[in-house]
C-alpha cells in the first residue's frame, strides 16, 4: 500500500471534515437558512475525494489510478472525515456554543410538523407524537452519532461510485517483438 495515496486521503479527509462542520455550524447556527441546506453537505466530502484522486490521477503517477487505490484514497477519506467532522460539532456544542444545537433541534421540529400527515400515515399518531416529545432532549453526543453515522453511510454509497468514475488504467506499453530468425 502507497503511503503517499494515505497521506494525501488524509489531507482531504481533513479538509473535508473541518468543511462539514463549519457547514453543519452555518446551517443551523442561522447563517444560511435553505430549506435543502441541511442535505447538501454531502458534496463537501465529494469534492475533496475527487480532487484528491484527481490530485493523484492527474499529477502524479502518468495518469493512472486503479480502482483499489480509488476506493482506499475514497474511504479514509471519508473515515477522517466522519470521525473529525463528528468530532469537532461535539466539542463545539457541548463547550462553545449551543446556538447550532438549538438550530438543529428547532429545524427538526419544523420538519416533523411538516411532514405530520405522512408520518400519521405511515407510523400512527403515537409515533408522531413520540417523535415530536424526543426531539427537545438531542444532545450533542446525539449529534456526534447521527453525523459520524451519516458520514460513513455517504462512504457506502458515494466512494465506490466516484473509484469506477475516476479510475483509469496505465496506458498500455507497445508490444517488443523479438526475431528469431535473425541470428547473430
Amino acid at each position: 500500500m502507497n503511503i503517499q495515496l494515505l497521506r494525501i486521503a488524509a489531507f482531504a479527509g481533513l479538509f473535508s471534515g473541518f468543511g462539514c462542520a463549519t457547514y453543519f455550524l452555518l446551517v443551523f447556527g442561522n447563517v444560511l437558512t435553505s430549506p435543502l441546506a441541511r442535505y447538501m453537505d454531502i458534496w463537501i466530502p465529494a469534492l475533496a475525494m475527487i480532487f484528491s484522486m484527481w490530485y493523484v490521477r492527474g499529477g502524479r503517477r502518468d495518469g493512472h489510478l486503479h480502482f483499489w487505490e480509488a476506493l482506499m484514497m475514497g474511504n479514509v477519506t471519508q473515515l477522517v472525515t466522519a470521525l473529525l467532522s463528528a468530532s469537532i460539532l461535539y466539542v463545539v456544542l457541548n463547550y462553545v456554543s449551543d446556538k447550532a444545537l438549538l438550530g438543529y433541534i428547532e429545524s427538526s421540529k419544523i420538519f416533523i410538523i411538516n411532514s405530520k400527515a405522512n408520518t400519521i400515515q405511515q407510523f400512527g399518531q403515537k409515533a408522531y407524537d413520540e417523535q415530536l416529545a424526543t426531539i427537545g432532549q438531542t444532545t450533542a453526543s446525539g449529534i456526534f452519532i447521527d453525523e459520524f453515522f451519516k458520514k460513513i453511510t455517504y462512504m457506502f454509497l458515494l466512494v465506490p461510485l466516484l473509484s469506477l468514475i475516476l479510475r483509469h488504467k496505465a496506458p498500455a506499453q507497445p508490444e517488443t517483438k523479438i526475431d528469431l530468425t535473425k541470428a547473430e
